[in-house]
Formats: C-alpha cells, sequence, structure tokens
C-alpha cells in the first residue's frame, strides 16, 4: 500500500491538479488528535484481513483493497489531484505521527480517497463477524472517514469518490473474482 502511495509522486502525467475547497472544508477544523484515527486505518485493514471467520469475505477484503490500490495508482498517475495540505507545528507522539503519515502519504493522491475506499471495503469485511462488530466496524470507519476531513488530508469530495471507488471494486470483486476454497485431503 505504502508503495502505491508513493509511486504517483514520481510517475504522473502533466501537472497535478489542485482541488478546489468547498465552503464545507472550511468549515470542518483541524483537530490534531483525529490523526490516531487517521493512522488507524492500517490496523482496520490488518483487521479485516484477519478476523473475518468466513474466508468469502476475507477474501473480498484482500482482492477488493488491492483493485481500490491499482485504480487509485492508475488514476493518480494519469490524473494526479493535490489538496492544500495544512502544516501544524505538532510534537510529542502526535507530532512524530503527523511527520510519519506525511512521508507515506503523498499529496497527489486526493481524488479518490483511498484511504476511505479501503475503509469502506475493510467494514464489509469486518462487519460479516457478529452484531457488535459490525456496529464497532462502522462506528470506526466513519470515524476514520471522518479524519481524512479533520486532519485536512482531503477534501469533502475526496469521500463520496472513494466510496464509489470501494462499491465498484466490491462489485467487481463479487461478480468477477471466482472463489475456490482449497482443503486438504487428510492422510492421502
Amino acid at each position: 500500500m505504502v508503495v502505491m502511495f508513493r509511486l504517483p509522486v514520481r510517475f504522473h502525467m502533466g501537472e497535478p491538479l489542485m482541488l478546489d475547497r468547498s465552503f464545507i472544508d472550511d468549515w470542518i477544523p483541524f483537530l490534531e488528535w483525529t490523526i490516531w484515527i487517521y493512522a488507524s486505518y492500517y490496523l482496520f485493514l490488518i483487521l479485516a484481513v484477519w478476523l473475518p471467520r468466513d474466508d468469502r469475505r476475507r477474501s473480498d477484503a484482500v482482492y477488493g483493497i488491492l483493485l481500490a490500490g491499482i485504480v487509485g495508482l492508475v488514476i493518480f498517475t494519469v490524473l494526479p489531484t493535490s489538496v492544500m495540505r495544512q502544516s501544524p507545528n505538532l510534537w510529542g507522539a502526535t507530532g512524530f505521527l503527523w511527520r510519519l503519515l506525511l512521508s507515506v502519504d503523498t499529496a497527489l493522491n486526493a481524488l479518490p480517497s483511498l484511504h476511505v475506499a479501503d475503509t469502506c471495503l475493510a467494514a464489509i469485511a469486518l462487519a460479516s463477524r457478529s452484531r457488535l462488530w459490525r456496529i464497532g466496524a462502522l462506528a470506526w470507519a466513519a470515524m476514520i472517514i471522518l479524519s481524512t476531513l479533520t486532519t485536512k488530508q482531503h477534501y469533502v469530495v475526496d469521500v463520496p469518490a472513494g466510496c464509489l471507488l470501494a462499491a465498484l471494486c466490491f462489485l467487481l470483486v463479487r461478480c468477477g473474482v471466482r472463489y475456490w476454497r482449497i482443503d486438504r485431503k487428510v492422510g492421502g
């Protein structure tokens, strides 16, 4: 994932398009504590691959996230988009995490938001566990998606675009990827 986020910085066609902020983006404050929620995206993806009881859900999550990354990489290479990032002077663990995230999450991969797309795909997989997981996964996913706005990594327009990418990838994987369960024969 990190490699896919970094590639468009080095290889892209044309000048990056700077997206315009909407009045909603101006209204949403920068909340430094939401950097931790934004970073929890990586744990959320790991749990989506590790925790589903159903191998089909696990497979859908893995292939969906990979497909979203590939589609995103193509979009960011052909039409790189950027947002005006904030540069707050943060200290301590939050400041360290902020600098680490900025070193990984480049400025040329705004539209659609892969943070949003991957989070939606992971939430589908985690929601398959139980009612409690469904509520928890959807709440956590909503917080991650909101954090893309409160950390000023994305604009509002990037969120529905990320949701649309997730829906497209989920449908392509669900309808286009045949799932085979590989069972070992014991003693044979």
